[in-house]
């Protein structure tokens, strides 16, 4: 039995089936995007060349859109400034 399946066994109506799918699910997507919002929060250039170091940022703003979650373009520059350092802060 899959997993689905064994979520919606008991339900008596399409309503509740969907319903108690998207308790289920729903919990997994929050965590995810929380997720990687927090490996948004967090990334900096450390030891990485800058182009390896945008990169990363522009993966992890690709994933935030593939789950439904994109991020303006004026929270994106902040991102992207905010972790290249004190080297870099002139040009930030």
């Amino acid at each position: 039995m899959g997993s689905a399946q064994s979520i919606v066994t008991r339900s008596t109506t399409s309503a509740q089936a969907w319903e108690k799918l998207e308790v289920a699910y729903g919990n997994q997507s929050n965590a995810c995007k929380l997720s990687i919002l927090d490996s948004l929060t967090n990334v900096n250039l450390e030891d990485k060349f800058v182009v390896d170091y945008m990169q990363g940022i522009k993966t992890i703003l690709n994933n935030l859109e593939l789950i439904g979650n994109p991020i303006d373009k004026g929270a994106t520059v902040i991102h992207r400034l905010k972790g290249l350092g004190a080297a870099y802060m002139p040009f930030a």
